[in-house]
């Protein structure tokens, strides 16, 4: 950018780091994480291409604080506030910080417990059962479980059949025109603006979008050849 971010430097001074993240509502994980994704996104510019000092003691902390949230039950950074399918989605937005930062994760055991623990009997980790699961949170339990998978050994079999029920669920959900929807719950589905809105069940950019992600983390797990590339350890290929 032309331009520094003016509206770092308030987060940037001492004190200010912990008063924001005391400030979030850990009781809607899904969305305090987004906020805290967005945040760490400019900081890590800041940090890196800015060689900003301040910065990256801003991020130490904002990491600190992460730790010091995380529920021993879950591994997820929410204090143990949020309903669990909800810290899951949190939680996601929050890892890749950690190994963006070479942190380590705390209780990577129970993220796998309990991510995995989240599965329904139609294979989907939505909240809801028999209608094609819910883009974002399928997205996010896998990304997770196939990360973990790689810092945590000793759930192999568990995550391979969990990842295997899982893309059947998808492919048995495409759509005539190859296409995938975000559910087929009885609602319109739209992706913020009112332009993004399919009537149930419809295709949909966004949802065909997360869906090959997902499809293709799952493969660098399942496939005997994964495709072509390192994979890159915490990288939130979505955002």
């Amino acid at each position: 950018p032309k331009y520094n971010f003016l509206f770092l430097k308030d987060k940037m001074k001492p004190g200010a780091m912990k008063k924001w993240m005391d400030e979030l509502d850990l009781s809607d994980s899904w969305d305090a994480s987004n906020k805290i994704m967005d945040l760490v996104l400019f900081l890590s510019y800041e940090a890196l291409a800015n060689e900003s000092s301040d910065a990256k003691r801003a991020l130490d902390v904002l990491i600190d604080i992460c730790d010091e949230n995380t529920d021993a039950k879950t591994g997820y950074q929410d204090a143990g506030k949020s309903e669990r399918r909800n810290a899951m989605a949190g939680a996601m937005h929050i890892y890749p910080v950690y190994f963006m930062w070479r942190r380590e994760p705390k209780y990577p055991e129970r993220v796998l417990e309990t991510t995995l623990s989240l599965q329904q009997s139609d294979g989907f980790f939505a909240y809801e059962t028999k209608t094609c699961g819910e883009d974002c949170l399928d997205y996010d339990a896998v990304n997770i479980i196939v990360n973990f998978s790689f810092i945590h050994n000793g759930y192999d079999k568990k995550i391979k059949k969990s990842l295997t029920r899982l893309l059947d669920a998808i492919e048995s959900c495409k759509n005539s025109d190859g296409g995938f929807c975000c559910h087929r719950r009885d609602e319109n589905y739209r992706f913020g603006t009112s332009t993004t809105e399919v009537p149930v069940g419809g295709s949909s950019l966004w949802s065909t979008y997360s869906r090959i992600l997902t499809i293709a983390m799952a493969g660098k797990v399942l496939s005997e050849h994964p495709a072509s590339g390192d994979w890159n350890l915490g990288n939130n290929i979505m955002e």
